[in-house]
C-alpha cells in the first residue's frame, strides 16, 4: 500500500503507545508517529532508564512535545519537565500533547536557550523544514526571546535540573554555555544529559563535534550512547555512530 500525506501543514491526533499525540503529519517527526506510531524508540528507552521519580527535567527543543510527554510520564508527579520550543507552529501543540495526556507536570515555554539573555533571535529554515529550523540572534525587534538556562533556573528557583536533554539543531553548544554555572557547581551539575550532536548542524554556528566533549568531559561527564538496551562508552566522539550521546556525571 502506498501512503500520499499532504505537503501543507496538517494537524493530526494519532495514538502512539500509552500517548495521544498531536502531531504536523507534513514533516518528518509527524509522519514517523502517523505511519510507524513510533519515534525513537532507544532514545525513550535510555531516558526511562536515567530519568528517576521526582526529577526536574529541562527539554531544550521539544519540539511537539512527544519527549517530554515521555519524560513528564517517568519522573511522575512528584517531578516536573520544563520544555522550551520556540517555533510558534510547535510549542503550543507541544503544551496540548501535556494537556490531552493529562501530565500536570510539563510546562512549555517559547524561548530560545541561549548564551546570551533577553536578546532575539530569529528562525533559520533550511531545505529540511520547519522540523530543521534553528535560530540565531538578530539585531531587530521581532523573533523570539532568548534565556540562558543558569539565569531561567535563578528566577525559577531550580537548584538543579537532574536531567537535560538538549535538541536545537546545531545550537547545542551555545546551551552548554548558558548552562555554565549549573554545569561548574557540582551540587547543581545534571546528572545526565541526553545531547543530539551532529557535526554538519554544529558548523552553522562554527562549532564542531570535539567541542561538546571539550565542556563536558574535563567536568567528570562520560559519553555514551545507548544500544541493545545497554550504554556503551565512546571515548571519541568521531566514533558515536548515532546522534544522540549520553553524558552521565560521575
Amino acid at each position: 500500500m502506498r501512503w500520499f500525506l499532504p505537503t501543507q501543514a496538517t494537524l493530526k491526533q494519532v495514538k502512539v503507545g500509552q500517548f495521544q499525540v498531536l502531531c504536523w503529519i507534513n514533516d518528518a517527526i509527524g509522519r514517523r508517529l502517523y505511519l510507524a506510531r513510533a519515534y525513537e524508540a532507544e532514545d525513550i528507552a535510555a531516558l526511562k532508564a536515567v530519568v528517576r521519580t521526582g526529577d526536574i527535567i529541562a527539554d531544550v527543543g521539544a519540539n511537539i512535545g512527544y519527549l517530554t510527554i515521555n519524560l513528564a510520564t517517568f519522573t511522575g508527579p512528584s517531578g516536573r519537565v520544563i520544555s522550551f520550543e520556540p517555533m510558534p507552529h510547535l510549542h503550543p501543540v507541544a503544551a496540548l500533547n501535556a494537556t490531552l495526556n493529562g501530565l500536570k507536570n510539563v510546562v512549555v515555554h517559547p524561548m530560545v536557550v541561549s548564551e546570551t539573555s533577553d536578546a532575539t533571535a530569529v528562525a533559520n529554515i533550511p531545505e529540511g523544514g520547519a522540523p530543521c529550523a534553528y535560530f540565531t540572534l538578530s539585531s531587530g525587534g521581532d523573533g523570539v526571546k532568548t534565556v540562558r538556562l543558569d539565569e531561567f533556573a535563578n528566577r525559577a528557583g531550580i537548584k538543579r535540573f537532574d536531567v537535560v536533554k538538549i535538541d536545537v539543531e546545531g545550537g547545542e553548544v551555545s546551551v552548554l554555555k548558558s548552562a555554565r554555572d549549573l554545569l561548574q557547581d557540582p551540587a547543581r551539575r545534571p546528572r545526565t544529559l541526553m545531547i543530539e550532536i551532529v557535526d554538519a548542524q554544529l558548523k552553522r554556528f562554527n562549532h564542531k563535534l570535539e567541542d561538546i566533549y571539550e565542556i563536558l568531559i574535563p567536568l567528570g561527564y562520560k559519553a555514551t550512547i545507548y544500544r541493545s538496551g545497554a550504554f556503551e562508552p565512546v571515548a571519541n566522539p568521531r566514533d558515536a555512530d548515532c546522534w544522540n550521546v549520553f553524558f552521565t556525571s560521575h
